[in-house]
């Protein structure tokens, strides 16, 4: 891990899109912003369980740090590859995060642009700042990860 402080940025840019949705959501419906906060807090759960957990970085050399220390508090999971279910949850965790909210932010497009533009960004930072410096040899994203077949 050389940088890190890109992975802090790109995790305040996701929070960021989530205060977005949750401000366009809770004038509408403070009932919905909060089962929304719920949905954010369990797919943030799965995500860690079903992905960060499994990270042989988790301990002492995440890129995003918050993830890699909620993990280590987590059942340790024996590092490989990962699973078809592995990666079915973690991205039933990001769905369930960016795919909610949609319902209120179409209705206020400032909001939808402003949500969209955060996890673009975010996006983009991981995949081109994060990702090629991370160690996690098991993840598709990793410019480290193990070339030859296991």
């Amino acid at each position: 891990m050389q940088n890190i402080s890109y992975g802090i940025v790109s995790l305040f840019l996701i929070l960021m899109a989530v205060a977005t949705s949750l401000g366009a959501v809770f004038p509408l419906s403070p009932v919905m912003a909060g089962m929304y906060l719920v949905v954010v807090l369990l797919g943030t759960l799965l995500i860690l369980v079903s992905y960060c957990s499994k990270c042989p970085c988790r301990d002492s050399d995440c890129s995003h740090v918050l993830p890699g220390k909620l993990a280590s508090l987590l059942p340790k999971r024996k590092e490989g590859p990962y699973s078809f279910a592995d990666v079915l949850f973690t991205a039933m965790g990001i769905a369930a995060i960016l795919l909610m909210p949609q319902l209120w932010l179409i209705h206020n497009i400032p909001s939808l642009v402003l949500f969209w533009g955060f996890i673009a960004v975010a996006v983009f930072m991981i995949v081109f700042l994060v990702c090629p410096d991370c160690s996690n040899r098991f993840c598709f994203l990793c410019g480290k990860r193990n070339k030859t077949p296991a």
